[in-house]
């Protein structure tokens, strides 16, 4: 009984994470879908594109989230 409550937790969260992902996803490819073709000729994105730009400019730009005092 214990490990299905355990599988069902986990299903649970990997649903959650993608939920949350396709949720802060899309805003960034409607808005790169909106702006860029039109300004700038580029092609339009798709979802997992959209994705992996969320990603890589997280990588590049290092935002944790959290607040350092310095």
């Amino acid at each position: 009984m214990k490990i299905i409550k355990i599988v069902g937790a986990v299903i649970l969260a990997m649903t959650g994470g993608f939920i949350l992902a396709v949720f802060f996803t899309l805003p960034t490819m409607w808005l790169w879908n909106w702006l860029m073709p039109k300004l700038f000729g580029l092609p339009p994105l798709g979802l997992f594109q959209a994705f992996g730009f969320c990603m890589l400019s997280r990588l590049l730009l290092g935002t944790s989230g959290t607040i350092s005092s310095s």
